[in-house]
């Protein structure tokens, strides 16, 4: 049976320590646009379920389609037309409908049907 050296097993986690400080924090990277695409669609359903969960009246209704337009849109932009300004656009667009929804969907209120149980 082989056994390991106490000394050898310090030195290569030392080593590999040490790899890691050289290497340095991980360089900054460019939007992914399929995270974009992933995050717009979470926040529709997201939308949807508020929707469907009969909180939402004819008012919220007419908000989420208005926010979740806004944000369809400017995800299509970003994708049509790569740019820093268009992501952020599409990504605001994106926060904006998350915010509304959250806002509504967690406000503790449970759906009116579950009132009626």
């Amino acid at each position: 049976m082989h056994r390991t050296c106490p000394a050898a097993l310090a030195l290569l986690l030392l080593l590999a320590g040490c790899a890691g400080s050289v290497l340095g924090p991980p360089a900054p990277s460019r939007p992914n646009p399929r995270a974009l695409i992933d995050s717009y669609l979470i926040a529709r359903g997201m939308a949807l379920g508020y929707g469907r969960s009969g909180r939402a009246g004819p008012a919220e209704i007419g908000q989420l389609i208005q926010y979740d337009r806004a944000a369809m849109l400017a995800v299509a932009d970003a994708m049509l037309e790569p740019g820093r300004a268009r992501t952020l656009q599409a990504q605001s667009a994106v926060t904006a409908m998350l915010r509304y929804t959250g806002d509504k969907d967690l406000s503790g209120m449970p759906a009116p049907d579950a009132l009626s149980r």
